[in-house]
């Protein structure tokens, strides 16, 4: 008798590391224990998501599955086969009228009619699990920073300097980089402006670590604040909320937009002896003073604009900021040696539109009545049934299952392509039900208390609108920040948006659009 084994991992760390090795040696092991042949060439590997049904080598399993080259088929586990419920069970039936029998190493479902249905309550156990091991990872994560070391996680590209190697999982120095930061951090000591580091970079043709020939004072501001340059790393900076609930949040790609909240420093979690160093303390405190420095000229030089950070553009979304006394401009539309113009709005009237803003931004305050009815009408939780909504939730799932079962019984007698198509749009219903049931279960554990939220914003409505009149530039700012406020400007349009934080949550507020 013969038999085959597939086997699978996510990434290519993982690839690279003993886990398809090992998950072939136990379904190899288990194969021969149970009296059948493994051929090296019906051994396959997988290096793809568990959520696809389609993946090259589980192709090539159903393929020779089909044509009978084999009698039996090894996993090391269910959700190695798939982390999709309703695509495991469509699977085990294809193997089953095909004659091939699943074997499990390490989930043992058995050979009665109640198999299949074992199989889905394990794959549904499985794909739960894996919802709660982020949270559980982060917790994880957390404790390891508080013990004084460094996560085991990478850095994507990585920080000019250093390179991550996931077997370590520790940053190694590149030599050839970390020649650039010790002149990025020298030639700010020495006094020179961060415009000047950028375009002698960029003169001599240094790229940054990206591989970009274009460098930006942003990448040199945000190099200039990491502080593993010292050995000094930190944890907790930023919480990043996934969302899930609608299609306006998706990235282009479909992907859930992630939005990141800085945490207040407090929260952070100080790690030393994780990185090697490449520049010194006093290097580095040389280069901060003479950023404070050059700071504190421009203050003193320059008129505060209070909308600096809050506006973007409406034609491109990038910031716009005060390059003039007389206007705003998006940072696009700014060219200069190494720079293309990539966009052409218009100018902004600088008066005009700090006026505009503020003048709107007033009138909120002043009339708290109408800010609360908008909140009123964002804040959902407050007044919705939600016991009533996750029993509708349930039934709908439990009606996604119910057609799946009935599309299982038609297998067979309709084409493949149709079966296929109709199996992927169930399981992504089944997906997305399974998301807005938890959505929903988490939004009754916090359902805000209207009263003391509406109160609270009374009272921070209060406490701005009571010095409105003597507020300066600086103060407005401040102000503005302090209600989230954020505003997507043209030549033509201005819209103001308010974000009112409740807790964990973000509840926004859209005035209405000025031309």
């Amino acid at each position: 008798m013969i038999a085959a084994t597939y086997s699978r991992v996510s990434t290519t760390q993982q690839e690279e590391g003993t886990s398809l090795a090992s998950q072939e040696l136990r379904c190899r092991q288990e194969a021969e224990k149970d009296g059948y042949t493994v051929p090296e060439r019906l051994m396959w590997r997988d290096q793809a998501s568990g959520a696809d049904l389609h993946r090259d080598a589980l192709n090539e399993v159903r393929r020779a599955a089909k044509e009978g080259e084999f009698n039996a088929l090894y996993v090391y586990a269910i959700d190695r086969l798939s982390r999709e419920p309703l695509e495991l069970g469509t699977l085990l039936k294809e193997f089953e009228e095909i004659g091939v029998h699943v074997h499990f190493v390490v989930d043992h479902i058995g050979d009665g009619t109640e198999a299949p249905l074992i199989a889905y309550v394990l794959g549904h156990a499985a794909k739960q699990e894996r919802l709660r091991f982020r949270e559980r990872s982060m917790r994880g994560k957390e404790t390891v920073a508080r013990e004084g070391k460094r996560l085991p996680h990478g850095d994507g590209k990585g920080v000019l300097g250093y390179r991550y190697d996931p077997i370590t999982k520790k940053r190694t120095v590149i030599p050839e980089e970390a020649k650039i930061v010790k002149r990025i951090f020298h030639e700010v000591a020495e006094g020179h402006t961060l415009n000047g580091i950028r375009n002698s970079l960029m003169d001599d043709g240094i790229p940054t670590k990206q591989g970009n020939k274009v460098w930006h004072v942003t990448t040199l501001r945000q190099i200039l604040s990491h502080t593993m340059y010292i050995g000094v790393d930190t944890y907790g900076k930023n919480r990043v909320i996934t969302s899930n609930k609608t299609t306006e949040d998706k990235t282009k790609r479909g992907e859930p937009k992630k939005r990141i909240f800085p945490q207040p420093e407090s929260d952070w979690i100080w790690i030393t002896g994780y990185t090697e160093p490449i520049i010194t303390r006093e290097e580095w405190d040389a280069a901060q003073a003479q950023l404070a420095r050059h700071q504190s000229v421009r203050r003193e030089g320059q008129k505060v604009n209070f909308l600096t950070g809050i506006v973007t553009c409406g034609a491109c979304g990038h910031a716009v900021r005060s390059a003039h006394l007389k206007y705003y401009r998006c940072q696009k539309t700014h060219t200069g040696r190494h720079i293309e113009r990539t966009c052409y709005e218009s100018n902004i009237p600088k008066s005009a539109l700090e006026n505009l803003v503020w003048e709107k931004f007033c009138d909120m305050l002043l009339q708290p009545d109408a800010l609360l009815n908008a909140v009123r009408s964002t804040m959902e939780t407050a007044h919705r049934d939600l016991p009533a909504e996750i029993d509708e939730a349930r039934r709908a799932l439990e009606k996604t299952e119910r057609q799946y079962g009935q599309l299982l019984d038609l297998k067979g007698a309709v084409p493949e392509t149709v079966f296929d198509d109709r199996l992927k749009r169930l399981n992504d219903q089944h997906h997305h039900q399974q998301v807005e049931l938890e959505t929903l279960g988490r939004l009754q554990e916090n359902q805000v208390d209207v009263a003391s939220e509406e109160a609270g914003i009374l009272k921070r409505c209060q406490e701005v609108a009571a010095r409105i009149d003597a507020a300066d530039d600086e103060e407005k700012g401040k102000a503005l920040r302090l209600f989230g406020a954020s505003v997507v400007a043209t030549r033509e349009r201005v819209e103001i948006q308010l974000a009112v934080d409740f807790h964990s949550n973000s509840v926004t507020v859209l005035s209405p659009s000025t031309g």
